[in-house]
């Protein structure tokens, strides 16, 4: 995770890019207003995962995927270890 700065809120709080035969999905939470002056800008926890591509990428349940995205973020096993290196970004 990182925490990144927005002009505007998302459109959504994931998007899908396909790259060849891989998808990166990237994810906001947490989005949260901040004023400077007259300037309004967001800030938010931004989360990217790499897939594979498959159809039906886009009707993917936001809050499964983002669970087991924090899940990797802290991996307790081997195995998440594992899978965590090979599909964060």
């Amino acid at each position: 995770m990182k925490t990144v700065q927005l002009s505007q809120v998302p459109e959504a709080f994931f998007n899908i890019t396909r790259i060849g035969e891989m998808a990166i999905i990237t994810m906001y939470d947490n989005v949260k207003t901040q004023t400077e002056g007259e300037e309004l800008s967001y800030s938010a926890d931004q989360y990217q995962i790499k897939v594979p591509w498959r159809d039906g990428l886009e009707n993917l349940d936001f809050n499964t995927w983002l669970t087991r995205v924090k899940e990797l973020e802290s991996p307790s096993t081997t195995v998440e270890r594992r899978v965590a290196r090979d599909v964060l970004i």
